[in-house]
C-alpha cells in the first residue's frame, strides 16, 4: 500500500510515477493505492481513493476509465458532464460513473472544489452502484455530509497509515 500526500499532513513514501489516471491540477491531495490491478473476479475490492483540493483550472474529461468511481464533493463548485448531461456540483453534491461512462468534471475557478473519491472493480461493482442510485446519470445530495467526512478522516486514513507502519 500507497499513501501519498501534497498537502504534507502524511510524511511517506510517495509512489515513484502517480498513476496516469490521476490529476495534477491540484493544490493539494491526500491519496492512497492499494492494488492497481486486482483480480475483477472478486466480488468488490478498492484499488485507491483519496480526497483533493482542485486548482482554479482543475478540468478532467475521460471517454474510459480503468474503474468505477464515487465522488463527493465536499467545498467549492464545479460542474459535471456525464454521458453527455451537464450538472452544477457544489457541496454535499456525490456522483458515480463506471469504467465506460464518459465524464467531464470541471471547478469553477472562483470557488475552488474539493473532493474525496473511491475507486474500485469487481463483478458486484456495477451492481451496487445501481442499487444505491448513483449509476442513474445524476449526481445525488449527501444530507449528512459532515458525518461522512468524519467517518472517512477517522477510519479510512488513520487504517493507510497504520498499514505504512507495518
Amino acid at each position: 500500500m500507497v499513501l501519498h500526500s501534497r498537502s504534507g499532513q502524511f510524511r511517506s513514501k510517495s509512489p515513484a510515477k502517480e498513476p496516469a489516471f490521476v490529476s495534477d491540477q491540484v493544490s493539494q491531495a491526500r491519496r492512497y493505492y492499494l492494488n492497481l490491478k486486482p483480480l475483477e473476479s472478486v466480488p468488490l475490492i478498492v484499488v485507491c481513493g483519496g480526497v483533493e483540493k482542485m486548482r482554479w483550472d482543475y478540468v478532467v474529461s475521460r471517454d474510459l476509465f480503468p474503474y468505477f468511481a464515487i465522488e463527493m464533493v465536499t467545498e467549492g463548485r464545479g460542474e459535471l458532464t456525464l454521458a453527455g448531461n451537464a450538472f452544477s456540483l457544489s457541496p454535499g453534491m456525490i456522483f458515480a460513473y463506471g469504467p465506460t461512462t464518459p465524464h467531464r468534471i470541471a471547478n469553477h475557478s472562483s470557488q475552488r472544489m474539493r473532493k474525496f473519491y473511491v475507486d474500485f472493480v469487481g463483478r458486484d461493482a456495477e451492481r451496487v452502484l445501481i442499487e444505491t442510485g448513483l449509476m442513474a446519470g445524476q449526481p445525488l445530495r449527501v444530507t449528512r455530509m459532515h458525518e461522512l467526512i468524519e467517518l472517512i478522516e477517522q477510519s479510512v486514513y488513520p487504517m493507510c497509515a497504520e498499514s505504512l507502519q507495518q
